[in-house]
């Protein structure tokens, strides 16, 4: 009755290393499940490592969904999942080996709840970097790092679930989808922010997340990403969407100047700091 979906890019090896810890962990799980693969348009080996982890895992399946969008990746893997239950994890986890067992028995102690979210570790994948071992220090959201405590606590608003590791009751989305003009579009740009949007609809219709600490995964960061080039992109994508979001769901009136620049840039302003002073 769970359906775990997904969806990767052009990241062959990363994926490989996720559906290790993924399979491992769902193979002590106590009901049903699926791995559903979304192959958002991938031109490297991808393909090959869905098939490889086919034949050993029956209940894994890919999927091709050629539109690039990680929106429609994410629509299709509503559309392809049997579960009444769907766990969306990004293609650069490592599972913990209780996080399907940890969010079965979620599912059963809060029946009321729509949605669920855990822990989202960063670690860095090659050479360290002073920017990176910075960003992990002082505010490791910038790589999707989520902790909201060590206790089972009601999920703010605004606060999460990440899209790397997020559960979301079918009954509870009802006919809603993740919003295609939101979504990073691989290399190609886009803007973050679509599982926020959705979460803060599913909230203002009086649907309840609950923050589960146990069901945790590791989030790899290559070392790549801890420059300020790739900060200065990320900062400006994650600015965007945050602003779009504000407007539509009235939590900013209009979008000016200082608001845009403020959020397009609000990671490199606190890292200037946080590099100097580390």
């Amino acid at each position: 009755d769970l359906s775990i979906i997904v969806c990767t890019h052009n990241r062959a090896r990363e994926l490989d290393k996720t559906l290790a810890s993924l399979v491992s962990a769902a193979a002590i799980a106590r009901s049903a499940w699926e791995i559903v693969i979304i192959d958002n348009g991938s031109t490297d080996g991808t393909g090959e490592v869905v098939s490889d982890w086919s034949a050993r895992a029956p209940a894994l399946r890919g999927v091709l969904e050629p539109a690039l969008g990680l929106s429609i990746a994410r629509n299709r893997g509503l559309d392809e999942a049997h579960g009444k239950s769907l766990l969306f994890l990004d293609d650069d986890v490592n599972a913990s080996p209780c996080l399907i067992t940890t969010y079965e028995a979620a599912l059963q102690a809060y029946p009321e709840a729509g949605f669920f979210g855990g822990p989202i570790i960063p670690v860095i994948d090659g050479p360290p970097t002073r920017l990176g071992e910075a960003i992990l220090r002082y505010d490791p959201s910038v790589f999707s790092g989520l902790d909201l405590g060590s206790e089972v606590c009601a999920i703010p608003p605004l606060d999460g679930p990440y899209g790397a590791n997020m559960l979301i009751r079918r009954s509870a989305l009802a006919n809603r989808r993740f919003d295609s003009s939101f979504g990073y579009l691989g290399s190609k740009g886009g803007i973050g922010g679509e599982e926020t949007h959705l979460f803060l609809s599913l909230v203002e219709e009086g649907v309840n997340g609950v923050w589960i600490p146990g069901a945790a995964v590791e989030h790899r960061i290559p070392s790549s990403r801890a420059t300020w080039s790739a900060l200065r992109h990320q900062a400006g994508r994650s600015g965007r969407g945050g602003v779009r979001i504000r407007l539509l769901h009235g939590r900013q009136k209009s979008v000016g100047i200082y608001m845009l620049v403020w959020y397009s840039f609000h990671f490199v302003r606190r890292w200037w700091s946080a590099v100097l002073f580390s």
